[in-house]
């Protein structure tokens, strides 16, 4: 009798019992207005029920975990914190930067300039799910606390109470540690076109004009440009203005 054997392997067929639902006022992901988690039963889709943002966190580290391990990443997705780093969240990183000497490129009168100064101490936020970035200055080159003030950035492209107009510039698409540089790089490498805060530096002059004055000086001089905490204007503490930043 001859026997016939079959060695085909048939897998077994894995049916959807889940669906998550993007809801959102445009094409746009960036217009995310929530996310909803859906049974599935008999091919029908159930009542929505809404994520909270610690779910929908806890569902990507599931699913990048799950990819890390298909793929043989037993290292995962692990960062070293950098030292100047303040505050990490799966939403936003708060770091800082020491006051340093670079070059500060205006638009005057049409032209374009540059000069090296010295640039206050800085504190940066950005927001991941928004790509927003908000910038304050500092009084001190050491690592700031909640209790330490923070003042308006006297620069043109700067606002009010911390926004930032990116003009031409771009975050990059990943936001994590690793592109921290970048993020820096639209502050102090972008061209300034417009001074959009009157009340950045105390005596009421504009950023352009504060720093195009002092540029005058260091040819008198030579010393290189900078300004000190009581020229700028003060704007709170910096545990309040990391909590105002996120919630815009």
């Amino acid at each position: 009798m001859q026997v016939v054997r079959n060695n085909t392997c048939q897998k077994k067929q894995t049916l959807p019992r889940l669906a998550l639902v993007f809801s959102s006022s445009s094409e746009q992901m960036a217009d995310l207005t929530g996310i909803t988690r859906h049974a599935i039963v008999d091919d029908k889709l159930g009542l929505g029920e809404p994520l909270s943002m610690q779910t929908i966190h806890e569902l990507l580290a599931d699913l990048t975990g799950s990819l890390d391990r298909s793929q043989g990443n037993t290292k995962g997705n692990y960062q070293f914190i950098p030292s100047n780093v303040l505050l990490s969240s799966p939403s936003a990183i708060t770091w800082y930067q020491p006051s340093r000497e670079g070059m500060l490129w205006l638009q005057v009168g049409g032209e374009r300039c540059g000069f090296k100064i010295l640039w206050p101490a800085l504190v940066f936020n950005v927001q991941k799910g928004s790509a927003r970035l908000s910038v304050a200055a500092l009084d001190t080159d050491e690592r700031p606390t909640p209790e330490n003030h923070v003042y308006d950035v006297p620069m043109p492209n700067c606002y009010h109470g911390g926004g930032f107009c990116l003009g031409s510039a771009t975050l990059p698409r990943e936001i994590d540690f690793s592109t921290l540089p970048e993020i820096e790089a639209c502050m102090y490498d972008a061209l300034k076109t417009h001074s959009n805060n009157s009340q950045a530096v105390a005596d009421g002059s504009t950023p352009t004009a504060f720093w195009v004055g002092m540029d005058v000086e260091r040819r008198k001089t030579g010393v290189i440009p900078t300004i000190t905490a009581s020229q700028m204007t003060r704007i709170g503490y910096l545990g309040d203005w990391i909590e105002q930043v996120a919630s815009r």
